[in-house]
């Protein structure tokens, strides 16, 4: 008789259990609520000047001659100048240049790194040179 009264009490039970989750959804009526958290900020790329240690040279928009100021240790050139623009950098740890057909003076750029093509560049010391691009060329002045 035990056993029954057992055997019955689970029966009931997993019976109680399978019908709690057939029951019908309600609807969520709850409001959302603003939240305090903000996006986390990007950052907005500037061109032209020297940040924390880093630039980004923007040639296709440059009207002339371009130097660039500060202690800079890495630069990355981006676009094409136009056509007899020098661009002249500070002593660097590494230039890395992604346009075409753009002239730099460095003081000095411990490496090179040409993305592009048909870029020149002179340099003051010694530099490695890693050339992914064709008509390249960076000569020790």
């Amino acid at each position: 008789m035990r056993a029954r009264t057992v055997i019955a009490a689970l029966a009931a039970t997993v019976a109680l259990a399978g019908l709690t989750g057939c029951a019908a959804s309600q609807p969520d009526t709850a409001k959302p609520t603003s939240s305090t958290s903000t996006a986390p900020s990007v950052a907005k790329t500037v061109y032209d000047e020297c940040v924390d240690g880093q630039a980004t040279v923007l040639a296709s928009k440059l009207t002339g001659d371009f130097s660039l100021e500060g202690d800079c240790k890495t630069v990355s050139i981006v676009g094409a100048a136009k056509k007899g623009t020098t661009i002249t950098l500070p002593a660097l740890d590494l230039l890395v240049i992604e346009g075409n057909a753009t002239k730099v003076t460095a003081d000095s750029a411990a490496k090179i790194v040409f993305a592009g093509n048909d870029n020149v560049v002179q340099h003051g010391g010694h530099a490695e040179v890693e050339d992914h691009g064709t008509g390249n060329s960076a000569t020790e002045r």
